[in-house]
């Protein structure tokens, strides 16, 4: 295996990290599906045009990991700063 794979796997493992951190299912509890759908689809919106703006040739692919993770991370980071406002309404 190259180098750059590994680098591009370490990349894109960063996603598998958050991901299990993910408290999404409190959302669902107090069924506040609202909020879940716009913050999924501004974090998507922005990924879209993140994507549009950086990457360029098909050697960006680094740009492309990165911001993929980005959006997920950034999804799950959203939860935490939202999260003490949804323990107040349970």
């Amino acid at each position: 295996m190259k180098n750059t794979d590994m680098i591009l796997i370490s990349i894109c493992s960063i996603t598998i990290m958050f991901t299990s951190f993910q408290i999404e299912w409190l959302y669902q509890i107090v069924e506040d599906f609202k909020y879940i759908s716009i913050r999924a689809f501004l974090m998507q919106l922005c990924s879209l045009i993140f994507l549009l703006l950086f990457v360029k040739s098909k050697n960006d692919y680094y740009i492309y990991a990165i911001i993929l993770v980005a959006s997920t991370t950034g999804n799950c980071f959203l939860i935490y700063l939202m999260h003490e406002s949804i323990l107040i309404l349970v």
